[in-house]
Protein backbone atom coordinates (compact mmCIF):
# COMPACT_ATOMS: atom_id res chain seq x y z
CA UNK A 1 0.00 0.00 0.00
CA UNK A 2 1.22 3.46 -0.90
CA UNK A 3 1.94 5.69 2.13
CA UNK A 4 0.08 8.99 2.44
CA UNK A 5 0.86 12.08 4.48
CA UNK A 6 -2.81 12.68 5.21
CA UNK A 7 -5.90 10.46 5.16
CA UNK A 8 -9.30 12.16 5.12
CA UNK A 9 -12.39 10.19 6.03
CA UNK A 10 -15.41 11.40 4.08
CA UNK A 11 -15.63 13.41 0.88
CA UNK A 12 -18.01 16.24 1.65
CA UNK A 13 -17.20 19.59 0.11
CA UNK A 14 -15.15 20.76 3.10
CA UNK A 15 -13.09 17.56 3.02
CA UNK A 16 -12.50 17.99 -0.71
CA UNK A 17 -11.43 21.62 -0.24
CA UNK A 18 -9.07 20.52 2.51
CA UNK A 19 -7.63 17.80 0.26
CA UNK A 20 -7.15 20.32 -2.56
CA UNK A 21 -5.20 22.72 -0.33
CA UNK A 22 -3.10 19.96 1.21
CA UNK A 23 -2.28 18.58 -2.24
CA UNK A 24 -1.42 22.06 -3.48
CA UNK A 25 0.95 22.34 -0.49
CA UNK A 26 2.76 19.20 -1.65
CA UNK A 27 1.23 16.66 0.71
CA UNK A 28 0.03 13.27 -0.52
CA UNK A 29 -3.64 12.86 0.40
CA UNK A 30 -6.01 9.90 0.38
CA UNK A 31 -9.73 10.70 0.61
CA UNK A 32 -11.90 7.77 1.70
CA UNK A 33 -15.66 7.77 1.08
CA UNK A 34 -18.18 5.09 2.06
CA UNK A 35 -20.72 6.15 -0.59
CA UNK A 36 -20.62 5.37 -4.30
CA UNK A 37 -19.36 8.88 -5.22
CA UNK A 38 -17.75 11.93 -3.62
CA UNK A 39 -19.64 14.95 -2.35
CA UNK A 40 -20.98 13.83 1.01
CA UNK A 41 -24.57 14.86 1.42
CA UNK A 42 -24.33 17.44 -1.36
CA UNK A 43 -25.62 15.40 -4.28
CA UNK A 44 -28.30 15.19 -6.90
CA UNK A 45 -30.68 12.24 -6.96
CA UNK A 46 -33.76 11.12 -8.89
CA UNK A 47 -36.02 10.74 -5.86
CA UNK A 48 -39.55 11.02 -7.21
CA UNK A 49 -39.80 10.43 -10.96
CA UNK A 50 -37.26 9.33 -13.58
CA UNK A 51 -35.47 12.38 -14.95
CA UNK A 52 -36.72 14.67 -12.15
CA UNK A 53 -33.63 15.54 -10.12
CA UNK A 54 -33.47 16.86 -6.57
CA UNK A 55 -30.62 18.44 -4.65
CA UNK A 56 -30.35 16.30 -1.54
CA UNK A 57 -29.34 18.08 1.68
CA UNK A 58 -28.12 21.07 -0.34
CA UNK A 59 -29.19 24.27 1.37
CA UNK A 60 -26.35 26.75 1.35
CA UNK A 61 -24.13 25.43 -1.44
CA UNK A 62 -24.55 28.56 -3.61
CA UNK A 63 -22.57 30.40 -0.93
CA UNK A 64 -19.53 28.31 -1.93
CA UNK A 65 -19.27 30.30 -5.14
CA UNK A 66 -19.00 33.56 -3.19
CA UNK A 67 -16.39 32.32 -0.75
CA UNK A 68 -12.61 32.44 -0.74
CA UNK A 69 -12.12 28.72 -1.52
CA UNK A 70 -14.01 28.98 -4.80
CA UNK A 71 -12.25 32.25 -5.65
CA UNK A 72 -8.94 30.44 -5.15
CA UNK A 73 -9.79 26.97 -6.53
CA UNK A 74 -12.56 27.74 -9.03
CA UNK A 75 -10.46 27.86 -12.21
CA UNK A 76 -8.69 24.61 -11.31
CA UNK A 77 -12.02 22.94 -10.52
CA UNK A 78 -13.57 24.13 -13.78
CA UNK A 79 -10.51 22.90 -15.72
CA UNK A 80 -11.19 19.47 -14.22
CA UNK A 81 -14.85 19.47 -15.24
CA UNK A 82 -16.76 21.31 -12.53
CA UNK A 83 -19.77 23.06 -13.99
CA UNK A 84 -21.82 24.90 -11.42
CA UNK A 85 -25.43 25.23 -12.52
CA UNK A 86 -28.04 27.38 -10.84
CA UNK A 87 -31.64 27.80 -11.84
CA UNK A 88 -34.36 30.43 -11.63
CA UNK A 89 -36.68 28.12 -9.65
CA UNK A 90 -34.34 26.49 -7.13
CA UNK A 91 -36.94 25.04 -4.78
CA UNK A 92 -40.58 24.57 -3.96
CA UNK A 93 -42.65 23.49 -1.00
CA UNK A 94 -45.74 21.29 -1.13
CA UNK A 95 -48.21 22.28 1.56
CA UNK A 96 -50.73 20.17 3.43
CA UNK A 97 -53.69 21.78 1.66
CA UNK A 98 -52.36 20.67 -1.75
CA UNK A 99 -50.97 24.03 -2.87
CA UNK A 100 -47.37 24.40 -3.93
CA UNK A 101 -45.13 27.37 -3.29
CA UNK A 102 -42.47 27.85 -5.96
CA UNK A 103 -39.59 29.87 -4.58
CA UNK A 104 -37.90 31.98 -7.24
CA UNK A 105 -34.40 33.47 -7.31
CA UNK A 106 -35.91 36.68 -8.69
CA UNK A 107 -36.85 38.96 -5.81
CA UNK A 108 -39.93 40.30 -7.62
CA UNK A 109 -41.17 36.79 -8.48
CA UNK A 110 -40.55 35.59 -4.91
CA UNK A 111 -42.59 38.48 -3.50
CA UNK A 112 -45.38 37.82 -6.03
CA UNK A 113 -45.46 34.12 -5.07
CA UNK A 114 -45.73 34.97 -1.37
CA UNK A 115 -48.56 37.36 -2.17
CA UNK A 116 -50.31 34.71 -4.30
CA UNK A 117 -50.19 32.20 -1.47
CA UNK A 118 -51.42 34.58 1.23
CA UNK A 119 -52.45 38.14 0.42
CA UNK A 120 -50.33 40.52 2.47
CA UNK A 121 -47.42 38.09 2.83
CA UNK A 122 -45.63 39.48 -0.23
CA UNK A 123 -45.60 42.93 1.34
CA UNK A 124 -44.50 41.48 4.69
CA UNK A 125 -41.69 39.48 3.06
CA UNK A 126 -40.48 42.51 1.11
CA UNK A 127 -40.40 44.47 4.40
CA UNK A 128 -38.37 41.69 6.05
CA UNK A 129 -35.81 41.85 3.25
CA UNK A 130 -35.76 45.64 3.49
CA UNK A 131 -35.11 45.36 7.24
CA UNK A 132 -32.24 42.92 6.59
CA UNK A 133 -30.68 45.00 3.83
CA UNK A 134 -28.49 47.26 6.05
CA UNK A 135 -26.92 44.13 7.58
CA UNK A 136 -26.77 41.74 4.64
CA UNK A 137 -23.12 42.31 3.71
CA UNK A 138 -21.95 41.75 7.28
CA UNK A 139 -24.21 38.73 7.86
CA UNK A 140 -23.27 36.92 4.66
CA UNK A 141 -19.67 38.08 4.99
CA UNK A 142 -19.43 36.02 8.19
CA UNK A 143 -19.74 32.87 6.06
CA UNK A 144 -16.24 33.65 4.79
CA UNK A 145 -14.63 33.96 8.23
CA UNK A 146 -13.37 31.67 10.91
CA UNK A 147 -15.64 33.03 13.63
CA UNK A 148 -12.81 32.93 16.17
CA UNK A 149 -10.75 35.55 14.29
CA UNK A 150 -10.49 39.20 15.28
CA UNK A 151 -12.02 40.18 11.90
CA UNK A 152 -15.12 38.08 12.54
CA UNK A 153 -15.33 39.36 16.12
CA UNK A 154 -15.36 42.93 14.82
CA UNK A 155 -18.24 42.17 12.44
CA UNK A 156 -20.20 40.38 15.17
CA UNK A 157 -19.60 43.27 17.61
CA UNK A 158 -20.78 45.76 14.98
CA UNK A 159 -23.95 43.74 14.32
CA UNK A 160 -24.73 43.11 17.99
CA UNK A 161 -24.04 46.76 18.79
CA UNK A 162 -26.96 47.75 16.59
CA UNK A 163 -30.07 47.54 18.81
CA UNK A 164 -32.40 46.71 15.91
CA UNK A 165 -30.25 43.83 14.66
CA UNK A 166 -29.51 42.58 18.18
CA UNK A 167 -33.23 42.50 19.02
CA UNK A 168 -33.91 40.43 15.91
CA UNK A 169 -31.30 37.87 17.00
CA UNK A 170 -33.14 37.27 20.26
CA UNK A 171 -36.58 37.05 18.75
CA UNK A 172 -38.33 33.90 17.57
CA UNK A 173 -39.74 32.91 14.20
CA UNK A 174 -43.19 33.02 15.80
CA UNK A 175 -42.68 36.70 16.64
CA UNK A 176 -41.64 37.39 13.06
CA UNK A 177 -44.69 35.78 11.45
CA UNK A 178 -47.24 36.73 14.09
CA UNK A 179 -49.48 39.69 13.26
CA UNK A 180 -49.47 40.76 16.91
Amino acid sequence: MEPYDIIISGSGHNALITAAYLTRAGRSVLVLEKNDRPGGYLRTEELTLPGFKHDVYAAAHPLFMTGPAYADLGKDLEARGLKYVNMDLPTCVSMEDGRTAVLHRSFEALIAEAERLAPGDGTALARMFEDLNPYVNDVFGLFNFDLSTPEASAVIARLMGDPTFAASMFSTARNVVSPF
